[in-house]
């Protein structure tokens, strides 16, 4: 019995075909579960670039206070402190838009910028308090600005132009037609805008809160409002100004007081960067502007610079899947031996590229108060001297005149005058009186003198003595009073006191004196005559009784 082999039906080629397509796809599944998702890592942000002068516009930047890109991606520079306004083209061209001064082309103190749908560039003066309109380097018209206080950022879309004014309270928008210049509030939850800018498809507006320290985004549609927190860890540490939307929808926004650049990504605050390529680090940014490619300008308004940063990494990571291989197709084999498809080999993972270390920025120098020492202390600070008013000139006091004191009784005696003879009627020259006794022997004392002899006093000074006159127009001595044996009178002896005056050419004072004296010799020579002339009478009376 010949046994024959059964031919395959159509059926079981089928239902073999299907199980092998069933479990090739089951491999697929298998080795994309493996690979993952489709993964997103955050960008970074590597200052790359660093400008402070425009060649052939500028010789040096002043204070830049505002930058923006254009749509063509243009670099737009307000510098506030130079009066101008420089454009830098993509090839690195820079030119002036509006020429350095004051005058009515030029820009005065320019505060910040932005493009307007039509192209023409709005410019907010804070030297004038307007906001200028340019259309290429021809001023078309200017219009009020909302506030005293200068502009800080302006942000365009459609028709609406919208102004942060730090200071004012308030953020403000007008129409960019013939309402131009007709300011109001917009009303919202931040309390005093310093940052504003519009997303690139016109649909959100960004605000950046320098009191609350909090960015917030507002549905134009529907105007609602959402918070965006604060980069900040905690309140108080950032002051914000100048923001900026990027293309993927990522905000930016400057820290004037840390000089630090953040960037919100995947609802995350991180710093995208904070210095230049050399390390410096940034000082009081007021703006940042987003180019193309992510690209990020800084304006450094104390270092007079501008800083620029690429975009690195972000965005999401394709996994690698197999190559779609071609239907199975069954073999006109009696046996269903399908040929099994080469797998395909994934494509090789791109290595992604490693992150950048970012560079540490200079530390802004902090100025150092030297603690005082023993051995080192401030100077003091000068204590305001009150000038030396000018000498008086003092007339001088005169000399005194000498005054010769008077003399009295106890000076020295003057010369004595001649002595008048014993009374006569008129002296003569050769009369002297008795000569004085010598120093008395100790046989003979003397006696106590007589109270009559005593010299008067002078006029003007104590009491005359009893008996005794003073003149007082003359300054003559008192009359001396008579004694038993004096023979003369008063006129002769004045005469003599006369003579003598003459003869000297004594004042009176001085013959005052010379008569006081004489009259105290005079009465001890009288004294010592009357003595010796007692004594000669008592031995008269005893000589009759003696012996012979």
């Amino acid at each position: 019995m010949v046994l024959h082999r059964a031919r395959p039906s159509a059926g079981r080629t089928a239902v073999a075909v299907a199980v092998l397509a069933t479990a090739m796809t089951a491999v697929l599944g298998l080795v994309v579960v493996a690979a993952g998702p489709a993964t997103a890592t955050p960008a970074t942000w590597i200052p790359d670039r660093v400008t402070t002068d425009a060649p052939g516009a500028a010789t040096s930047f002043a204070a830049p206070n505002d930058v923006r890109y254009t749509t063509s991606g243009a670099l737009l520079l307000a510098d506030f402190a130079a009066n101008g306004v420089l454009r830098r083209d993509p090839d690195g061209t820079w030119s002036i838009v509006a020429p350095l001064g004051t005058d009515d082309r030029s820009m005065w103190n320019p505060s910040a910028l932005t493009e307007a749908a039509d192209g023409h560039l709005l410019v907010a003066e804070a030297g004038r308090r307007t906001v200028a309109e340019l259309d290429g380097h021809d001023v078309l018209r200017r219009f009020p600005a909302p506030s005293r206080r200068a502009v800080s950022e302006l942000a365009t879309t459609g028709d609406v132009l919208f102004a942060a004014v730090p200071g004012s309270g308030a953020l403000w928008t007008t129409g960019t037609g013939a309402d131009a210049g007709t300011w109001t509030a917009v009303d919202g939850p931040w309390t005093d805008p310093a940052g504003v800018a519009v997303s690139s498809d016109g649909s959100t507006l960004t605000v950046a809160d320098q009191a609350t320290d909090t960015v917030w985004q507002e549905d134009l549609a529907t105007g609602a409002v959402t918070s965006l927190g604060s980069p900040g860890d905690d309140p108080g540490t950032v002051r914000l100004r100048g923001v900026a939307v990027l293309d993927d929808g990522s905000v930016a926004v400057v820290d004037n007081g840390g000089g630090r650049v953040f960037v919100r990504q995947d609802g995350v605050w991180t710093v995208a960067f904070s210095g230049a390529p050399d390390g410096s680090s940034l000082a009081n940014p007021t703006a940042v502007a987003a180019g193309p490619e992510g690209r990020l300008a800084v304006a450094d308004y104390n270092r007079q610079r501008v800083v620029e940063a690429a975009r690195v990494g972000g965005g999401a990571v394709t996994s690698p899947t197999a190559a779609p291989t071609g239907a199975p197709t069954a073999t006109g084999t009696e046996t269903p031996s399908p040929t099994p498809t080469d797998v395909a080999t994934p494509t090789d993972v791109p290595t992604p590229t490693p992150e950048p270390v970012p560079v540490t920025p200079t530390p802004e120098p902090v100025p150092v108060t030297p603690t005082p020492t023993a051995t080192s202390s401030p100077a003091p600070l000068p204590v305001p001297v009150t000038p030396t008013p000018e000498p008086v000139p003092v007339t001088p006091t005169p000399e005194p005149v000498p005054v010769t004191p008077a003399p009295t009784a106890t000076s020295s005696p003057a010369p004595l005058p001649a002595p008048t003879p014993a009374p006569t009627p008129t002296p003569t020259a050769t009369s002297s009186p008795a000569p004085l006794p010598a120093t008395p022997s100790p046989g003979t004392p003397t006696g106590p003198r007589d109270p009559a002899a005593r010299p008067p006093a002078l006029h003007g000074g104590t009491d005359a003595a009893p008996g005794g006159h003073g003149d007082a127009s003359s300054g003559a001595v008192a009359a001396l009073p008579s004694t038993p044996g004096d023979h003369g009178d008063a006129a002769a002896r004045d005469a003599s006191h006369r003579a003598v005056l003459a003869a000297t050419g004594a004042g009176p004072l001085a013959l005052t004196a010379l008569g006081a004296v004489a009259a105290v010799l005079i009465g001890i020579a009288l004294h010592l005559h009357r003595r010796n002339r007692s004594v000669h009478e008592s031995r008269g009376h005893e000589r009759p009784g003696r012996r012979p």
